[in-house]
C-alpha cells in the first residue's frame, strides 16, 4: 500500500495566465491546494505573504520585468521554499538559481508526476517554515489552535489581547506583553501601544505619517516604537 500524501498548500507565480491555471491543475491533481496564482513579482510578494503556503511554483521570468530569484529575495524571510521552472533551457538561468539556494529548476514541459515529486521533496528538504508553526492557547476549557502565518496583528484591549486573522478573531485573557512572550524575539514587532504585528507583514510603512501597511489593513505607528520599527524595516531591504 502507498504511503498517504499529505496535502500542502502552494502558491503560484507564473507570467503566462493560461499555463498557470495548467499548472493549477496539475498540483490539485497531485491532491493538493493551490492557495493563489500572481503574474507580477511585486503583487505576489505580499500575497505570499497572506496565504502562507508551503511552497512557491515561480517562473523563472515574470511579467514586471523582474526574474524569480528578484521574488525570492523579497520572501526569502518567509523562509518558504520555492521550485523554479522555465521553458528555456540556459546555464546562466541555472546558475543564477544556484547562487540564492538549492532550489530545483524544472523545464518545461513536465509531466505532473514529475512535478509531485519534486515539490514533495523541496518540502521534505527544507523542513517547516516557521510560518506553519502553531501555538496553542488554553481558556478554561477551550483550546484554541493558531498558524503563525495566519496572524495579521495583535491587539491590546485592557488586560485582553486580541489575535486578529482576516475576518476572524481570537480574545484571549492575558496582557499583550504576556501574549508576546509566547513568541521569539525576531517574529513579533511592537508598533503601537495596542499593537504588534509579526515581522514578516512589516514591508511597508509610512515613517511621516506614521501608518504600517498589512496589506488588508493600516495600523498606527506609535511615536515611541518608531525606532525600533525603523531598525527592523530597514533591516530587512
Amino acid at each position: 500500500m502507498s504511503p498517504k500524501l499529505s496535502r500542502m498548500k502552494v502558491f503560484i507565480v507564473e507570467s503566462d495566465v493560461e499555463y498557470a491555471l495548467e499548472l493549477k491543475s496539475m498540483v490539485e491533481e497531485m491532491g493538493h491546494e493551490v492557495v493563489g496564482i500572481e503574474i507580477n513579482c511585486g503583487e505576489a510578494v505580499f500575497k505570499t505573504m497572506d496565504a502562507a503556503p508551503q511552497l512557491v511554483i515561480v517562473n523563472v521570468a515574470l511579467n514586471d520585468g523582474k526574474k524569480g530569484w528578484d521574488f525570492y529575495n523579497d520572501i526569502k524571510h518567509l523562509e518558504i521554499p520555492c521550485l523554479f521552472i522555465s521553458k528555456l533551457h540556459y546555464r546562466d538561468i541555472y546558475e543564477e538559481i544556484l547562487k540564492i539556494g538549492n532550489f530545483p529548476l524544472l523545464i518545461r514541459p513536465f509531466h505532473k508526476f514529475t512535478l509531485g515529486s519534486i515539490m514533495r521533496c523541496v518540502v521534505k528538504d527544507s523542513g517547516e517554515s516557521y510560518l506553519q508553526k502553531i501555538f496553542n492557547y488554553k481558556q478554561g476549557s477551550k483550546i484554541y489552535t493558531v498558524v503563525f502565518g495566519d496572524i495579521l496583528w495583535l491587539e491590546s484591549d485592557r488586560n485582553n489581547s486580541i489575535i486578529h486573522f482576516g475576518n476572524k478573531k481570537i480574545v484571549l485573557r492575558m496582557a499583550i506583553t504576556s501574549l508576546l512572550k509566547q513568541f521569539k524575539s525576531d517574529q513579533m514587532v511592537r508598533i503601537h501601544k495596542s499593537f504588534a504585528i509579526p515581522v514578516f507583514r512589516l514591508v511597508k510603512v509610512d515613517f511621516v505619517e506614521n501608518v504600517v501597511d498589512i496589506g488588508s489593513h493600516e495600523l498606527p505607528l506609535g511615536r515611541s516604537y518608531k525606532k525600533q520599527v525603523k531598525q527592523i524595516y530597514h533591516s530587512g531591504k
